[in-house]
């Protein structure tokens, strides 16, 4: 049977057009020299990208300046005593937490009140927020160790010990799991940030979800229990969150429950462009343009291949009757779809 996207309907095959995307000559062999110099080019890429399309300048203003601030003025007044100094970077880290939801809410009325209805920016926002939060954590982290090592202090010592377990437990006590709790939450955002890097996310979507979602529910709970008062800190970006994630939630179960999904116009896997495949389906939001849908992504779901909706780009067509999406093979989930609708349009089943 014709692959189905979200339970609609067999797909209509189309002639691949006369198109060529060849990638330019000489970036098949590549130096070694090539090979280190590539994460420099692009982070040189990425901040000409947003200098370009004025992405950075809503990440500064509602994230880097207001955390910024907050620690200054929180550093001045804390300038001869380390341990509220390294509860500053921490609180600064927790603030910029606040924000890391908001960015990410779908169709969150408050970005299109600020002007960044475009994905793109959102999630550009997002993810200054994280470096923000992770940048204070590390700090934090580090000035507590710091402050540790000068003591004279081992590192087992963060462990608490046996007698700590059982009610009534005492203030050294209630340090230790306090510093327990901050290391496990350092290994957790750890894992996120490792996972969250373009290589991973590209090219192991599943990877990066799985651990994204795990991490996110144990950095919760834990920095909760590290610090009781960080729940003031994350709770409006998580109820923000929460409140828009619920509709497309129940939209998404609604459909997987009685399988209505969108029906599936056009197949072409496009010549000599390295397996690039352009998929056309129906039922295109009212009004869609091509200047709406630039920087909006999709989730798409194809239950034949993977129960877990990916992302990606939408290209509306011409007419406006039917959204494109056009991809070439990276991961597990592209290469699976790719070989199904090939064999598809093959005449193979």
């Amino acid at each position: 049977p014709a692959p189905i996207i979200g339970g609609g309907a067999p797909c209509r095959l189309l002639q691949p057009p006369p198109c060529r995307l060849d990638r330019p000559a000489g970036t098949a062999a590549r130096t070694a020299l090539g090979r280190l110099v590539r994460p420099l080019a692009a982070a040189r890429r990425l901040l000409a990208s947003d200098a370009r399309d004025a992405l950075a300048v809503p990440s500064v203003l509602l994230v880097v300046v207001p955390v910024g601030t907050l620690l200054a003025t929180r550093l001045a007044r804390h300038a001869s005593d380390h341990k509220e100094m390294a509860n500053d970077f921490g609180k600064a880290a927790a603030a910029s937490l606040g924000f890391l939801l908001v960015p990410v809410s779908r169709h969150s009325s408050l970005m299109a009140a600020a002007g960044m209805e475009s994905e793109v920016a959102a999630v550009r926002l997002h993810v200054v927020s994280g470096c923000v939060a992770m940048g204070g954590s590390a700090a934090h982290g580090l000035y507590y160790v710091w402050r540790w090592i000068h003591k004279g202090r081992t590192v087992w010592e963060v462990l608490p010990p046996a007698e700590c377990w059982a009610a009534g437990y005492g203030v050294d006590c209630y340090d230790r799991f306090v510093n327990l709790t901050g290391l496990l939450c350092a290994t957790a955002m750890s894992a996120l940030g490792a996972a969250s890097l373009n290589a991973v996310r590209r090219r192991r979507y599943g990877l990066f979800y799985a651990v994204h979602a795990a991490t996110s529910v144990a950095l919760l709970l834990g920095l909760v229990m590290h610090y009781r008062k960080m729940i003031w800190y994350l709770a409006p970006g998580l109820l923000c969150y929460l409140g828009t994630a619920a509709p497309a939630l129940a939209e998404r179960l609604d459909r997987r429950h009685f399988k209505r999904g969108v029906r599936c116009e056009g197949v072409v896997l496009v010549p000599d462009s390295g397996g690039c495949v352009d998929i056309a389906v129906g039922c295109p939001p009212p009004g869609l343009t091509a200047r709406d849908a630039a920087g909006k992504y999709a989730h798409l779901t194809v239950p034949e291949v993977s129960p877990m909706g990916h992302p990606f780009t939408v290209v509306p067509s011409a007419d406006g009757r039917a959204v494109r999406f056009l991809f070439r093979p990276a991961g597990p989930f592209t290469r699976a779809l790719s070989g199904r609708l090939g064999r598809l349009v093959r005449g193979e089943g």
